[in-house]
């Protein structure tokens, strides 16, 4: 039997196969290589490029011989029409991204393809469409306002919103100006543009003073054809975009536009009473800015357990809370067990959420612990300071200057000076 083979017969063709399946890989990755580096290099120059026409060219060229080509031009060909498509670019983009929070798997994957966006798909959108743009190209948009000053988004305002394009007008309308919908849709223009400090643009709250701005069809038409000499239309504010970066966060606030040029001064101006620990990239070359910080209070785990109203304890059960060093200085003060207490919540106006009395004696401390609730800053328990509610998109917050003997809540915080 072995005399019948011809073993450089089989060879040959084992060397032959080996051949073929090397080429079929070189002209894949050549391939694969190509279509990207044409791709990139079509989206940093922003030029129009028939990729099709170019890979078809690229077959023609010993695509006979070539097994590879034979097998992948069509594959090639077909990924080529894909990334025609995604490198188009556009003069006007007009869309209205869904409302509402993205699904978990969405938001992982806004997460690793726009990472300024913190997963927020009306973000993304955003950024997707300036990536389309021509420069100069405009984007037409009806969204949510959410991105324009939650601290979660301070990434996209700085890095996308306010550097890489130009926000000509923006409108906050009202809640139920769509149908089905109870947030307060935003209305947006916005260019693609490099940053210029002297970009203008308009914005305007129909919240406020909606009964005295003309129609809006009337005002695109004044603002259009505005300029220096000429005043703006009623319940309309013009800034210069670059003080939005100026701007702690670089936050977006319509309520405040109408007083932009005072609060803008503020921040520019003035030292900072705080510098919190979410700015600690600003911290080094702030520091000398620093007046005071603000400190957080007692979370006690168990409010149920250890608050109570004024009204609800004897007066003689409560006493000044002690200035302390560390926590084993607390009395036991089985007799005057209670201490007055600043605690968060919403808005109250004259007497802010100062209403309170807290259980504050070692026994309370011994069930705090049990309870996993957590004692800050025991330093500054009991002095004076400036305190106030958390602050939020819902609570503007008040402000109060107590004198020694209180303590504060987890959301109730401090500035000490």
């Amino acid at each position: 039997l072995g005399s019948l083979i011809d073993i450089k017969s089989l060879q040959r063709e084992i060397n032959k196969l080996k051949q073929d399946q090397e080429k079929k890989k070189k002209t894949k990755e050549r391939l694969d290589k190509f279509l990207t580096e044409e791709y990139l290099k079509s989206t940093q120059y922003e030029y129009s490029l028939n990729l099709v026409e170019v890979v078809e060219n690229e077959l023609i060229i010993d695509e006979s011989q070539n097994i590879g080509l034979q097998l992948f031009g069509e594959q090639a060909k077909n990924a080529a029409s894909l990334a025609q498509i995604l490198m188009l670019k556009y003069d006007i983009i007009i869309s209205n991204p869904p409302f509402g929070l993205s699904m978990d798997i969405t938001k992982d994957k806004l997460k690793k393809f726009y990472p300024n966006t913190y997963g927020d798909l009306i973000s993304a959108f955003i950024e997707q469409s300036i990536r389309l743009l021509k420069l100069n190209g405009y984007i037409a948009m009806v969204s949510d306002f959410s991105f324009l000053h939650l601290p979660k988004f301070e990434k996209f305002r700085s890095n996308i919103l306010l550097s890489a394009s130009y926000i000509q007008y923006m409108i906050l309308l009202g809640a139920g100006a769509l149908p089905d919908a109870e947030n307060h849709p935003l209305l947006l223009i916005i260019r693609k543009s490099d940053l210029n400090e002297s970009y203008i643009g308009f914005y305007r709250d129909v919240n406020v003073g909606f009964s005295k701005a003309p129609d809006p069809e009337i005002s695109i038409k004044m603002l259009n054809e505005w300029d220096e000499k000429k005043p703006i239309p009623v319940g309309w504010n013009k800034i210069k975009q670059i003080g939005f970066k100026n701007l702690p966060r670089s936050v977006i606030d319509l309520s405040i536009a109408d007083k932009f040029q005072p609060l803008l001064e503020f921040f520019t101006k003035y030292p900072r009473l705080d510098i919190s620990q979410h700015n600690r990239i600003e911290k080094e070359h702030l520091s000398n800015l620093e007046i005071s910080r603000a400190f957080q209070g007692i979370a006690t785990a168990n409010n149920d357990l250890f608050i109570r109203f004024w009204f609800e304890v004897e007066p003689n059960l409560i006493r000044k809370v002690e200035l302390i060093k560390e926590i084993s200085d607390v009395p036991k003060s089985l007799d005057r067990p209670f201490v007055p207490f600043s605690k968060g919540g919403g808005d109250k106006r004259y007497y802010m959420n100062n209403g309170y009395i807290l259980w504050w004696n070692k026994d309370a401390i011994k069930m705090v612990n049990e309870n996993n609730g957590v004692i800050r800053n025991c330093s500054l328990i009991g002095r004076s300071d400036l305190h106030w509610s958390l602050a939020s998109s819902r609570s503007r917050g008040r402000f109060n200057i107590s004198q020694n003997g209180l303590m504060r809540d987890v959301v109730s915080m401090g500035i000490h000076i």
